[in-house]
């Protein structure tokens, strides 16, 4: 299966059956509502725009598009993609993948819990999430530092540099990435790590998903712009959450605290 835009997303599912929602995925979650406003930014406006998205208005089409996306999940008069419903219960989102729903859109990480809890062993297929008319995916980096001032002698950076290169070796990604840490027939975590002969080992070409995963990762152009200020965060969701609310009341008001804009940092999507 392959995605390429909100409006191709919207026709995939308007084939699926209404009783259920078509759709899940959080919009509540903070770094969710700022990075699929960036991300739709991006396949609206391209690559290149996204860090200027950070200094300017809300776009108004990518509003639109995400707010016509989110509606993709309602059923029955209530659309549980806005109403906080899956803030509340971090499991409810693959659990009711599971009962029957037909897509989710979440981290790939996602994978391992769908697989662990999935007993009927149901076909899995993955594509990029589109926030726009056309994709352009953005892809979300974690990076190690060392603080210098702490780690100021040859043996500490001597250590540093030891402990980097074990944790960025192809092997130790394969063993965190399928599970081998825990019991075997433990699902894959499939984590996307940021080195490219990863994707090339046999063991990620041969996984269900992990292919899927590698035809974005390898070809990237681009990364979520992670340098984003914590008073940056807060000035994004204050513009994304009220527009969100006046386009669709389930979404709830916002509470723009400093503890609940921080409460969840990570953005790691596919």
């Amino acid at each position: 299966m392959q995605v390429k835009s909100v409006p191709g997303l919207i026709n995939y599912l308007s084939h699926k059956p209404p009783v259920k929602p078509r759709l899940i995925a959080n919009f509540n979650s903070d770094w969710n509502a700022i990075g699929f406003y960036l991300d739709g930014y991006t396949d609206l406006l391209g690559f290149e725009q996204v860090t200027e998205a950070l200094e300017k208005p809300l776009v108004p089409q990518v509003m639109n598009t995400l707010v016509e996306m989110s509606s993709e999940c309602a059923v029955n008069g209530t659309n549980s993609c806005v109403n906080n419903y899956y803030n509340q219960d971090p499991n409810a989102g693959y659990q009711d993948f599971l009962a029957g729903v037909s897509s989710f859109i979440g981290f790939s990480e996602k994978s391992f819990y769908i697989r662990l809890s999935d007993t009927q062993k149901l076909p899995l297929f993955a594509t990029p999430a589109p926030y726009g008319q056309e994709l352009k995916p953005l892809v979300f980096a974690d990076t190690l530092a060392v603080n210098s001032s702490r780690c100021n002698n040859q043996d500490c950076q001597a250590n540093a540099v030891k402990f980097i290169d074990y944790m960025s070796s192809v092997d130790t990604k394969l063993w965190i990435a399928f599970s081998e840490d825990l019991d075997s027939g433990t699902p894959p975590r499939r984590s996307l790590p940021a080195i490219k002969a990863f994707y090339d080992q046999p063991r990620v070409e041969q996984d269900e998903l992990y292919p899927e995963f590698a035809a974005v990762v390898k070809n990237q152009n681009a990364n979520f712009p992670n340098s984003i200020s914590d008073n940056k965060k807060i000035a994004i969701y204050q513009e994304i959450c009220p527009e969100f609310n006046q386009q669709d009341p389930e979404y709830p008001k916002c509470d723009f605290t400093r503890r609940s804009i921080l409460q969840s940092k990570r953005f790691k999507g596919f």
